[in-house]
């Protein structure tokens, strides 16, 4: 190892002595004037100890050795190491075992050598731009008169700084030589001579420029007359400065100066009498200055509707002072916005009133693109001075005041043209620092209170008086002395059963033969209900295909911020997507403060909404890692109010392995988070199109996870309760559906901090409550998604969370996602298939809608056109709601002015919820269709409609006494009051009936109005809660019991975890039966349909039971008894022969499923991961289905073994003599379900039609997993069946463009999908509609102005690259942002082609270059060189440089010729190295050297 001499040791310490004080002395040093010291770090060093230079070598070679070896070096001269293990070079050596000879020859008369020896830029890119850099050296000279060292940057090559010696290593001072050394203030040299003068040790700093990494390079003068001529260097290291540590200081506004009234009566007022301050201006051009927008009418303000502008009367610096401002000790930050023009020098000092000393300056030099520091004061932690591509600058820069002071502003700027050089200022703040508060250790004090205790429902009057709307069946409602008029009796069994045991032994009858069992209770002796004389039932036939509803379905991520990426039809309508989602962040809305820019999004709402699609507003506000953007919170708010955040590592494919989360307990975070979401909400509040907000307010695209590490978990959950609270407070009245990601957090999962130290149920306590999943379902209108389908949802976590929440009974919808794309979904090794992927979202999650299988439109079309549209159809007929009438029961004739009773049941087919408040509307049609009678039934409420249960819902109906006699239709629609113009008025329902082709309106059936009509009740028996022990109910009897009830259960008091709520059942004497238990948290009044077998006797009571869950409120009752099969399992013998349930027959295929009948109930199973396995059916022979009537299965459910990934259980219809064993085409589905084993005992209903004699009801499961069934009812009705058609499905049809060679690309509808160019390999290309950004149209102008959105005028292509993206320590990094299509653009070998088009630079870098070229587009390494470039320079790649000698701003036109060689499909592709921006419109591409006429 080398050994430092100590004059070199001595020089190291000295560089970097500060570092212990820094903090404390820095923050004296700004309010004292004394000078800046600042704090070294070494970044990179050579001491040649580690390669060799041979001598000898050419200066290629040379130069070859010292690149790849050094690290901070390049060399092109007559260099060699000298080595101490030569004899003869021995006494060159400064230090350690070698160093470096420079054998210096004279290039000019006067001994200069020229450059041959340098540090490289290249070497020293990762350097932040802006601080002082240290070069440190030792050198030998001999024979020379003098070494120099400059220093520059990569960018503007200018010579910022110099330094020289002589050949005695004595310094050359400015004083000596003025020519020769250049610096600043800022600059530093020092010189340490060896003892023996025959070498020193040499430093030299300088503020590098923030544009342009730094770089040294040194010059030598040889002394022509010795005997030799050379230079021996030694240990060259380069250090950085390092900032200096401080505490984390967050600010808010103290002083804020918009000018929205222009400078008259602004803090920087010119009058001298309102300022008195502004007699000390110099240099300003009164008349001039003021209003920016009367003052500039061609350009806009710089925020806001004004700002601020200031002429100087003379070629000279200029400076406008503020009013007085009083500063108590405290830090501070100065930040302003500029825009200027001619300007030299621009900034703002902070001026103390007493004596005019500068206490902080901020003033930056435009020419040197570096900070100018003024003698004696300096800047205290954070500085920034940098342009958007409209060269608006954000400057800001922080500094301390230790004691009161009154100081003022002092804008400055030096001019070299005053008649047309000015200076803008906008934003002028002073903030202040403050603590907002002290970390929080303790969890927010719940206002939650867990309800304990029983009660028994009580009667309660809902919605209405009931002995007014009930008079007219007083005497007839069946309560005590009345007789049923319907009915039939059963013969045996038995209710009252034991406590459930499951039976796991295989009987060895179940593995090879089909084995008929018997149960106890036996079928009815009336298998079907009885219809009342006069009235009649009507069962309309499900129908398959896509309803077009609102809220329901697949969605489509309309992307503004992925690259631009919007799609709005260009990928097709897409009619197998019912919603759009706009996907963005407040990053890309909030361009600046207050100032927002909805372009992108009204485009995509507006698309959407006139196709009759609605859309959810999809926008994250914390963090993002997108292929194109990596912030969701804006610039201004780290900028300027120095809101805290975090660097984490996340990495989703893209080209960083880190996102920027942002620390949101900071009350300025909050507070403008506030301000952004009211902007929202009046932005979209009148559109009820935009249906759904999602709080993407918390972690990595606002999904709830990967947020910013708070230092413990309650100052978290404080945070997350305010990002609610926040879209709460903005759109609590706007009618609109709020939900949150309920994701589990990989930062508490992954490191098993939720399980550390807890058992299963506090982890999952820990997993609701460490993220506000318990606040958010306690909140009014806030719903949950989840974007985990397909491999990230956790059991025991959110996938249970999300089965409570739907059990819950809150009547706000659940939304999907999936946490994977089709891609891997489809490859092979794939745990899912692309059927079991949606499966596993329709039932975990149960959405109403979902994010469409990758995301966004062009996937969504890809997958369609490869035909994989199975999965897409289910899904638009399982997600959401799929309302349908099962059955009708109403009077075949009435008379006008009489009253009557609508029975109409109700099912959902699908996993959500009808989300809507409607009516039920039943009209009266006349031949022609049109209603000469309406009736709206306001009391219905289709959100408690859920898959798996009956609804019966009764309707009196008056009939006007002005309808007059004669034949009519009954039919029934569902209005959506809540439509846009664009919607239909009526809700589409899954069922045969409609009146005409998109009416939405359906006939039930013929009603006769006529005279003297007598009705009796239909069998319907009606009561209220306060009569209902006086209701008789027979023994061994099947009834459907509907009874209205109102939850007193307290929302803000729900608790997840629990199984309380409500218990429906019924009780002879000491028994209980027929349990149904239920949630509802809503608040909201509701009923329920109970399928009800009644045990031996007559003494059955109807009970409902609050088993911690508060108290319920019950009002009508309504009892209709049924026909059909019943057996509750008990008492069961294998060898019975009457049995209403068989095993399927298994054969010979040796699947290991099992039937098992315990002695309560029948448990089915299934160990077969790959099909829909039928595990048991209705014995055919004891279970006579019969074509044309309509039937009921009703059964109690619980899941034993929780099914597979992906997995279900179904009953389905089929013939009942089949010895299939796997659901197949001939059967049909008639119910789906899926509960997890922890829930409490279900009862399933699923109604259908018989199809043909003779067909059985079977139990399947889809996926291992085995589960119970018992009380099996199966009710029949005979019934008229409405039929119908089937509605399908609708296809996509991709547009065809008319774009490619020979024809002009204008990007006219500004997207990608619509142009002949994709976006990059890494999506890095996007569509602009900015003003100051589009290709050949002037800002401002009229032309501009009148130019219509998505048109060739108002819109360009643009590449851009985030900062975060560019990572230059990589040397060869590119980003390709626009690429053509080979379908559009197919280029062949051996031909010319001739590529045109304009393009402007948007804003140009420190490094790097725009360049084009051909490539392969297997993106392999074959790229097609260019042969002659007219106006750049050819790189070593053969790409074509747009960038030499252009100007920021200005457009241009590229023209080049290529030919191709030997390959037939490259794809012509626009790059950039660097963070270059810049637009490309107009592109034509032609065959040959003459141009085509278009």
């Amino acid at each position: 190892m080398k050994k430092l001499n100590v004059l070199t040791l001595l020089l190291a310490i000295m560089l970097c002595c500060t570092l212990s004080v820094s903090a404390l002395a820095l923050a004296e040093e700004t309010t004292t004037g004394a000078t800046y010291k600042p704090t070294y770090a070494v970044f990179a060093d050579d001491t040649f100890e580690l390669y060799n230079v041979a001598r000898g070598l050419t200066n290629s070679e040379v130069a070859d050795v010292v690149w790849k070896n050094s690290s901070v070096l390049y060399a092109e001269g007559d260099m060699e190491t000298v080595s101490k293990e030569d004899a003869s070079q021995a006494d060159l050596v400064i230090s350690g075992e070698k160093s470096l000879k420079w054998n210096a020859k004279a290039k000019s008369a006067d001994g200069w050598t020229g450059v041959r020896l340098g540090v490289s830029d290249g070497k020293l890119t990762s350097i932040p731009r802006g601080v002082m850099i240290k070069l440190t050296f030792s050198v030998r000279l001999v024979g020379m008169k003098s070494l120099v060292v400059y220093a520059s940057d990569g960018s503007s090559q200018i010579r910022h700084a110099s330094m020289a010696i002589r050949g005695d290593l004595t310094e050359i001072t400015p004083e000596q030589d003025a020519g020769l050394i250049q610096s600043d203030p800022e600059t530093s040299t020092e010189v340490y001579i060896s003892a023996d003068k025959t070498w020193a040790s040499v430093g030299f700093a300088f503020r590098s420029p923030v544009k342009g990494a730094a770089y040294f390079y040194f010059d030598a003068c040889v002394d022509t007359e010795a005997a030799e001529n050379y230079v021996i260097f030694d240990d060259v290291t380069v250090l950085s400065e390092q900032k200096p540590e401080v505490d984390y200081i967050p600010y808010k506004a103290f002083v804020d100066e918009q000018f929205e009234n222009g400078v008259a009566e602004s803090l920087f007022d010119l009058s001298a009498t309102a300022n008195a301050n502004a007699a000390k201006n110099v240099n300003v051009d009164e008349e001039r200055s003021g209003a920016y927008v009367t003052a500039q009418s061609t350009n806009k303000a710089v925020r806001g509707e004004n700002s601020a502008v200031f002429y100087a009367s003379a070629n000279a610096q200029a400076q406008v002072n503020s009013k007085n401002i009083s500063l108590k000790a405290n830090h501070y930050k100065l930040f302003f916005l500029t825009y200027f023009s001619g300007v030299k020098v621009v900034g703002i000092n902070v001026v103390n009133a007493a004596d005019d000393s500068v206490v902080y300056a901020f003033n930056y030099n435009i020419s040197k693109g570096a900070r100018e520091e003024t003698p004696q004061v300096t800047f205290f932690d954070s500085s920034s001075f940098t342009n958007d591509t409209a060269n608006v600058y954000t400057a800001y820069g922080e500094f301390q005041v230790t004691s009161d002071t009154d100081v003022y502003l002092q804008i400055r700027f030096d001019v070299s043209n005053k008649k047309a050089s000015y200076a803008a200022f906008d934003d002028v703040c002073l903030l202040q620092g403050y603590e907002y508060q002290a970390i929080r250790t303790t969890f927010p004090e719940s206002t939650a209170t867990k309800v304990q205790g029983t009660w028994q429902a009580a009667y309660e009057q809902i919605g209405g008086t009931f002995a007014t709307a009930f008079s007219v069946y007083k005497g007839e409602i069946g309560i005590a002395g009345a007789v049923l008029c319907v009915g039939s009796v059963c013969v045996g069994g038995v209710v009252s059963k034991k406590k459930k045991k499951y039976i796991c032994a295989v009987l060895a009858a179940l593995m090879l033969v089909s084995v008929a069992f018997t149960a106890v209770a036996c079928a009815n002796n009336a298998n079907t209900t009885q219809i009342s004389a006069g009235w009649q039932t009507v069962s309309p036939q499900k129908i398959s295909g896509k309803l077009d509803n609102p809220g329901i379905g697949w969605v489509v991520l309309e992307e503004p911020t992925y690259g631009g990426h919007i799609d709005i039809g260009s990928s097709g309508d897409l009619p197998e997507a019912s919603l759009g989602s706009l996907s963005t962040t407040r990053y890309h809305i909030e361009t600046k403060e207050d100032e927002y820019d909805w372009t992108m999004c009204d485009q995509a709402v507006e698309y959407w909404n006139k196709t009759g699609r609605r859309i959810l507003l999809r926008i994250s506000t914390d963090s993002c890692v997108w292929p194109y953007t990596y912030n969701a919170a804006p610039q201004y708010l780290f900028d300027k109010y120095n809101v805290g955040y975090q660097m984490v590592g996340y990495s989703d494919g893209g080209a960083v392995t880190t996102a920027r989360v942002t620390n949101m307990a900071d009350p300025v975070y909050q507070e403008r988070l506030g301000k952004f979401l009211n902007a929202l909400y009046e932005h979209y509040k009148d559109n009820p199109m935009v249906e759904t907000v999602e709080i993407r307010g918390f972690g990595m695209w606002g999904e709830w996870h990967h947020g910013y590490p708070y230092d413990n978990t309650a100052e978290r959950v404080w945070v997350l309760d305010s990002v609610i609270d926040n879209y709460v407070g903005a759109f609590a009245d706007s009618g609109k559906n709020l939900v949150v990601s309920c994701s589990w957090d990989p930062d508490y999962l992954t490191t098993g901090e939720y399980y550390a130290g807890y058992t299963s149920e506090e982890a999952y306590q820990n997993y609701i409550e460490w993220s506000a999943f318990d606040k958010a379902w306690r909140t009014a209108n806030v719903g949950y998604r989840r974007d985990g389908a397909a491999s990230a949802l956790n059991y025991n976590l959110d996938e249970r969370l999300m089965a409570e929440a739907f059990r819950s009974g809150k009547r706000v919808p659940i939304l999907g996602e999936y946490a994977n794309n089709h891609y891997n979904i489809s490859s092979a090794g794939s745990v899912y298939t692309l059927e079991s992927a949606l499966n596993d979202l329709l039932f975990k999650v149960r959405p109403n809608n979902s994010t469409t299988l990758g995301w966004v439109a062009v996937e969504m079309e890809r997958i369609i056109s490869l035909g994989d549209t199975d999965f897409i159809d289910r899904g638009n007929e399982m997600m959401g709601y799929r309302l349908a009438v099962d059955e009708a029961l109403f009077p075949t004739a009435v008379s006008a002015g009489s009253t009557f009773t609508v029975r109409t049941t109700w099912s959902n087919k699908a996993v959500g919820i009808y989300p809507y408040v409607s009516p039920l509307r039943l009209m009266l049609l006349d031949g022609n269709g049109n209603a000469v009678y309406t009736y709206d039934d306001t009391e219905f409420d289709a959100r408690t409609f859920v898959l798996g249960e009956i609804n019966n819902v009764y309707s009196d109906i008056t009939i006007p006494k002005s309808v007059a006699n004669g034949k009519y239709s009954l039919a029934v629609a569902i209005p959506f009051e809540q439509h846009s113009a664009t919607e239909h008025q009526y809700i589409a329902l899954g069922m045969a009936g409609e009146t005409a082709e998109t009416s939405r309106i359906y006939k039930l059936g013929d009603i006769e109005v006529k005279n003297n009509v007598k009705l009796n009740d239909g069998g319907i028996v009606k009561t209220n809660w306060k009569d209902v022990n006086s209701l008789k109910l027979d023994g061994n009897s099947t009834y459907e019991v509907t009874f209205k009830y109102m939850p007193h259960f307290d929302m803000s008091n729900f608790y997840f975890g629990t199984n309380d709520g409500y218990k429906f059942s019924v009780k002879q004497g000491k028994e209980e039966s027929n349990v149904y238990y239920w949630q509802d948290i809503s608040g909201e009044a509701g009923q329920k349909t109970v399928t009800i077998r009644t045990a031996k006797g007559d003494d059955a009571k109807l009970a409902i039971t609050s088993e911690n869950f508060d108290k319920i409120g019950v009002d009508e009752v309504y009892v209709e008894k049924k026909g059909g099969y019943y057996t509750d399992f008990t008492g069961y013998d294998p060898k019975d022969a009457s049995t209403l349930i068989m095993p399927v027959v298994r054969g010979s295929l040796g699947l290991a499923e099992d039937v098992e009948m315990s002695g309560d109930c029948v448990v089915l199973s299934s160990q077969n991961s790959e099909d829909k396995l039928l595990l048991a059916k209705t014995d055919p022979a004891n279970v006579k289905l019969k074509k044309g009537e309509k039937y009921t299965v009703s059964f109690d459910f619980r899941a034993v073994a929780d099914v597979g990934d992906g997995g279900y259980y179904f009953v389905a219809l089929g013939d009942g003599s089949s010895k299939a064993q796997i659901l197949n085409d001939s059967f049909k589905v008639i119910g789906e379900w899926y509960e997890r084993s922890d829930n409490w005992d279900t009862k399933k209903s699923y109604s259908f039609i018989c199809t043909e004699d003779g067909q059985s009801v079977y139990f399947g499961i889809c996926m291992p997993g085995s589960y119970y069934i018992d009380n099996l009812t199966i009710t029949a009705t005979k019934t008229n069946v409405v039929e119908g058609q089937d509605i399908g499905f609708k296809r996509n049809v991709v547009p065809t463009y008319d774009i490619g060679l020979n024809k002009i690309e204008t990007f006219t509808k500004g997207t990608f999908q619509s142009c002949g160019f994709n976006w990059g390999q890494f999506a890095w290309g996007r569509m602009t509609f900015k003003e100051n950004e589009i290709v050949g149209v002037t800002e401002g102008s009229k032309d501009y102005m009148n130019a219509e959105v998505g048109t060739k005028d108002r819109c360009s292509l643009l590449g851009r690259i985030e900062s975060e993206a560019y990572n230059p320590s990589i040397d060869n990094i590119w980003f390709e942002f626009a690429r053509t299509k080979t379908e559009y653009y197919p280029f062949e070998a051996g031909k010319t082609y001739t590529v045109e088009f304009d393009y402007k630079i948007l804003k140009s870098f420190e490094s790097g270059f725009i360049f084009v070229f051909f490539r392969d587009d297997t993106l392999a390494d074959r790229f097609q060189h260019v042969i002659e470039v007219p106006d750049g320079h050819v790189a070593a790649d053969g790409a074509q440089y747009l960038n030499n000698g252009k100007q920021v701003g200005v457009d241009y036109h590229f023209k080049q010729t290529y030919t191709i060689q030997d390959y037939n499909n490259y794809q012509f592709m626009i790059c950039m190295k660097g963070l270059w921006e810049i637009a490309v419109d107009n592109v034509f591409i032609y065959e040959g050297t003459t141009r085509p006429a278009v």
